[in-house]
């Protein structure tokens, strides 16, 4: 693969991989947002573009599984957001009577 197709080397691809993977893994286990598990598959995923490199129907597949992931993850986010505002609330009132 070229660089002008992906313009990270493979060791720079994966390193920024699994540390994109273990902070949204520790932020889904920490805060327990589904959004931020469908961001943890989302990142590894783009790795298996290397699995065929000279594929670009494959290149393109997994471009619009990764493109479907995130914009669920969007959706997910919103939706968590507007169904549920009063945890909001009591979460910032639990952080002003903690201080």
């Amino acid at each position: 693969m070229d660089a002008t197709t992906f313009p990270l080397p493979l060791a720079y691809h994966i390193v920024l991989c699994v540390l994109g993977c273990v902070f949204f893994l520790a932020q889904f286990i920490r805060l327990k947002k589904p959004y931020q598990l469908m961001l943890a598959i989302a990142m590894p995923a783009s790795l298996l573009i290397y699995i065929q490199p000279e594929s670009r129907t494959l290149f393109y597949t997994i471009g619009l599984l990764i493109a479907l992931d995130l914009l669920l993850a969007l959706v997910v986010s919103l939706i968590q957001r507007f169904r549920h505002p009063q945890e909001k609330k009591s979460n910032q009132q639990q952080e002003a009577a903690e201080k």
